[in-house]
């Protein structure tokens, strides 16, 4: 069976302010790209208003550099993060996850 081949590689979304009941996350950009080839996304969100004891969150940055989304089934093969607070900055973490309609799967480890 043949690969999809989309009309567009990337794309990138910037968005002000994404928010819920107890949390808001603020200047968002979201960038898609190797739509042909390995799909890699990228969130980050500069500002976040986050329920305690996530409160003092105050930058987000994950990537994922082997992404895939098809019906019912999320995953990122290869990802990266790190969370900047007032009083402490994560060491990058690399992780992976798998979302299906029956079961999730995290699975994730600290880099030095």
């Amino acid at each position: 069976m043949a690969s999809p081949v989309f009309a567009i590689d990337s794309a990138m979304l910037g968005i002000d302010r994404l928010s819920g009941n107890d949390w808001q996350l603020n200047d968002i950009k979201l960038e898609v790209t190797g739509l042909n080839q390995t799909p890699q996304i990228k969130l980050r969100a500069t500002k976040l208003i986050l329920p305690k004891p996530f409160h003092d969150v105050t930058l987000a940055d994950i990537q994922c550099h082997d992404f895939s989304w098809q019906e019912n089934d999320l995953e990122c093969k290869r990802g990266r993060a790190s969370v900047k607070s007032k009083y402490w900055q994560s060491p990058s973490t690399a992780f992976s996850f798998r979302l299906t309609n029956t079961a999730a799967l995290l699975i994730y480890r600290m880099l030095g």
